[in-house]
């Protein structure tokens, strides 16, 4: 016992050493008026935001991250937010649900996803594809990342096993984009095969969120600190 007390921080800090995933830094930062914000993302349309808190409650945010407006109705534990035209689709951990909410944050209609492990390792991440099936994904113990179509059938489910967990999932160009909270590292990946085709470390404490805004920046919330961050799209500035 006191040989894996010992050698397991080791074996951490000599892998994180040999890390080759490039940092980036971020160029702006806001802070928001919502505790613990878990999930984020923007519509271009609309030209505002969608957050989740762990506390169960959706916000509608302006550009400038400013709250407009906040849902009536509450969940447990909601983990990640994606815009879908019109609507607002939000995933809550605790309860196995996905909640559909107008773009007004009516609550419409609430669906129960169909994963049965532990209590706080379900679902964290939520996004959509284009022809509008949407990925749900665990936060780990496995990393599942699970491929639906509207009418909540199963196309595909994939054990990740690139990460230590995922908190917070996005598309953007066609690209699946993954956020690690543990490894405080985000990642392009594939979403044919899930191959991570680039990967980078971000200086964020505690990031539960991702999303790409009309500029191109990809903004990523902090938990703990209830704050945006602005960054480069990685993938343009790496090449």
């Amino acid at each position: 016992m006191i040989y894996k007390i010992i050698f397991l921080p080791i074996m951490v800090l000599f892998f994180a050493c040999f890390d080759k995933a490039p940092k980036i830094k971020y160029k702006s930062k806001i802070k928001l008026k919502v505790e613990e914000p878990s999930g984020i993302s923007y519509s271009a349309t609309k030209n505002a935001y969608a957050v989740v808190s762990d506390d169960g409650v959706l916000y509608k945010l302006d550009k400038e991250g400013k709250k407009i407006a906040k849902a009536d109705h509450k969940g447990v534990d909601f983990e990640d937010v994606f815009i879908v035209d019109d609507l607002i689709m939000v995933v809550d951990e605790a309860s196995r649900k996905l909640l559909t909410y107008s773009w007004d944050l009516k609550h419409l209609k609430t669906q129960r996803l169909n994963y049965q492990g532990g209590r706080n390792k379900g679902y964290e991440s939520l996004c959509y594809d284009k022809n509008g099936n949407f990925y749900a994904i665990t936060e780990a113990d496995p990393i599942l990342i699970q491929h639906y179509d509207k009418d909540l059938n199963m196309l595909n489910e994939f054990e990740f096993k690139h990460a230590d967990d995922i908190s917070s999932a996005t598309i953007h160009q066609g690209f699946l984009w993954l956020l690690s909270d543990e490894d405080m590292t985000v990642m392009k990946v594939d979403v044919n095969e899930f191959k991570v085709l680039e990967k980078w470390r971000i200086p964020i404490l505690n990031p539960e969120g991702i999303c790409f805004i009309d500029n191109g920046d990809m903004v990523i919330v902090s938990d703990d600190l209830a704050q945006m961050y602005f960054f480069d799209n990685p993938s343009n500035s790496t090449k």
